[in-house]
């Protein structure tokens, strides 16, 4: 069964912001535009598979909801399945080497 994907605004702007970064870090076009293509086609792969990578027990934890990380090169994409009504809510996307806020 397919699920449908919801973009957390968390999720959006921070890829908003990262996108920015790679803009002023002197990334060209083209390599951005080829890696958004790449991350666009990973996200919606979890509308297929979404329950394929690990729960993260830490953010499961301290939201009291189960919660899943998957690896996207040197990033970590953290999201939720809703098998009720059949979503998958992007949650979070940092760069691995960042820490998180506790």
């Amino acid at each position: 069964m397919i699920y449908r994907l919801d973009y957390s605004d968390g999720f959006t702007s921070t890829l908003d912001e990262h996108l920015t970064y790679l803009n002023e870090a002197g990334v060209s076009r083209f390599t951005i535009d080829r890696w958004f293509e790449k991350l666009l086609a990973f996200t919606e792969s979890l509308s297929e598979w979404p329950e394929r990578f690990p729960v993260d027990h830490v953010l499961t934890m301290a939201t009291g909801r189960e919660t899943r990380k998957a690896n996207f090169g040197r990033y970590l994409i953290s999201y939720r399945v809703n098998d009720d009504d059949r979503t998958v809510t992007l949650l979070g996307f940092v760069h691995g080497s960042m820490r998180r806020e506790r």
